[in-house]
C-alpha cells in the first residue's frame, strides 16, 4: 500500500568555514564616535552566511559587503570615561570576537610640559619625570639610539615622534585589550603602564649605550593627548674585572672543538667559538658588538670554570675559541682568542662484515 507520508528530501550540504579569525586585537574609538573597522580572515564557508553582533546598541550598522572586511558606526560617547564593548563574528558552528574601546569626552586642546632629568651610575638609569600640570597622567619609557636608527631604516618617511607614538598605542592597545578579557577595565589597565604627578623609574641597561627617554599624557583610558617629549641620554660604564681568564684546548675533531676555560673569581665571563673568517680584522669594540648581536647571547655567560664541547659547521677550517668578562654589554678584561683547525675526514676502507644465522624459526 503506498504510504501517504512524504518522501524526505536529503539535507542541503553544510557550507560551514574551516577557519575563521579577527585579524586584529581592538579597535580604539575616539570619544566623538566614526565610522570603523576590522578585518577578519575566513576559510571556506559563505559571506552570506556571516553574523556580526554587538552587545551594545552604541554600536551598529554593520557592513559586510566587502569580503575580509567589517564596517561599523560608532556613535559619540557621551561620558568622560572609556567604555568597551565586544563583537562578535560568526559562521556556522565557528566565531571570533574583538574589543572596542571608546575614550571618553576629552579636552579639545591639552597642553603640557615635561621635566625630565636622569641620575646615571654605570648601566644604572634612574629616569625623573615631572609633568605640569602636576596631576597629569603619562606614559614614559626608553628606547636604544640604535634601535630607533634600524627600525627607521626599515620605515622609510616614518619620524622618531611617531614611531615613539606608535610604540604607546600599541603598548596600551595591548594592555586593555588582554586586560578586558581578564575583567579589568580600560582606565585599570592603563594605570598599570602610567604614572600621575612626579614618579622615577629604574633601568638596568648596557653600559656606554645611548638611549632615547621619551614621555607623553595620556588620558584616564590611553588616549594620546600630547606631543612625545624625547631626551637623550648615555649610561656609564662598568668597572672592570680582575679575573684572570685562560683557555684550554682539550680536543679537536673534524666536526667538533673540546675546551676548558679557567679562571680566578667569580665574575661573569663570556665564552664562544667564531669561525676565523667571521672576525679576524674586528677591533675588540666591534668583537664585543659582534658578540651582543649574537641571539640568544645569555647562554654564552658564565661564572668560574666551565668546559664545553662545540659543534661547528666545517672541517679543516680555522676557529677561534673567544673568552671575556662581560657586564651590561662591555668587555670587562681584555680578549682572549685561541686559534684551532678542524681536523679532515681521512678516507678509509671498508671493512668485510659477515653475519651468521644460527637459527630460524616460524616466528624468530
Amino acid at each position: 500500500k503506498p504510504s501517504d507520508e512524504p518522501t524526505p528530501t536529503p539535507d542541503e550540504p553544510v557550507n560551514d568555514p574551516t577557519s575563521l579569525v579577527i585579524n586584529e586585537n581592538i579597535v580604539s574609538v575616539k570619544g566623538a564616535g566614526e565610522e570603523c573597522s576590522f578585518t577578519y580572515t575566513m576559510e571556506g564557508g559563505s559571506i552570506e552566511n556571516l553574523v556580526v553582533k554587538s552587545e551594545n546598541e552604541w554600536i551598529h550598522d554593520f557592513d559586510l559587503s566587502t569580503e575580509g572586511v567589517v564596517r561599523f558606526i560608532v556613535d559619540a560617547n557621551p561620558l568622560t570615561t572609556t567604555r568597551l564593548s565586544k563583537i562578535t563574528i560568526s559562521c556556522g558552528k565557528l566565531k571570533d570576537d574583538i574589543v572596542v574601546s571608546q575614550s571618553g569626552v576629552s579636552p579639545d586642546e591639552f597642553k603640557v610640559k615635561f621635566d625630565v632629568d636622569y641620575e646615571i651610575d654605570g648601566p644604572f638609569v634612574t629616569m625623573h619625570v615631572t609633568p605640569d600640570p602636576e596631576q597629569t597622567r603619562y606614559y614614559a619609557w626608553y628606547y636604544s639610539k640604535r634601535g630607533m636608527e634600524t627600525a627607521l631604516e626599515q620605515s622609510p618617511g616614518v619620524t622618531i615622534e611617531m614611531y615613539l607614538k606608535r610604540v604607546v598605542e600599541v603598548d596600551i592597545s595591548n594592555a586593555i585589550y588582554y586586560g578586558a578579557y581578564a575583567g579589568y577595565t580600560a582606565e585599570q589597565a592603563v594605570a598599570e603602564l602610567t604614572f600621575v604627578g612626579p614618579a622615577s623609574q629604574k633601568f638596568e641597561l648596557n653600559a656606554e649605550t645611548d638611549f632615547y627617554g621619551f614621555v607623553c599624557a595620556v588620558s584616564d583610558s590611553g588616549t594620546i593627548l600630547s606631543d612625545v617629549t624625547i631626551t637623550e641620554f648615555r649610561t656609564g660604564s662598568v668597572e672592570p674585572s680582575d679575573n684572570e681568564i685562560g683557555i684550554v684546548i682539550n680536543d679537536v675533531n673534524t666536526d667538533r672543538i673540546s675546551y676548558s676555560v679557567t679562571t680566578t673569581n667569580q665574575d661573569q665571563y663570556a665564552t664562544l667559538i667564531f669561525p676565523a673568517e667571521n672576525i679576524e680584522g674586528l677591533s675588540d669594540e666591534e668583537l664585543v658588538a659582534k658578540f651582543n648581536a649574537t641571539e640568544d647571547y645569555v647562554n654564552y655567560l658564565r661564572f668560574g670554570d666551565s668546559s664545553a664541547t662545540i659543534l661547528v659547521d666545517k672541517e679543516d677550517t680555522d676557529y677561534y675559541v673567544v673568552a671575556f668578562g662581560f657586564e651590561y654589554g662591555m668587555a670587562t678584561t681584555e680578549i682572549h682568542k685561541e686559534k684551532v683547525h678542524t681536523l679532515k675526514s681521512e678516507g678509509r676502507p671498508l671493512s668485510d662484515v659477515n653475519i651468521t644465522l644460527d637459527k630460524v624459526t616460524h616466528y624468530r
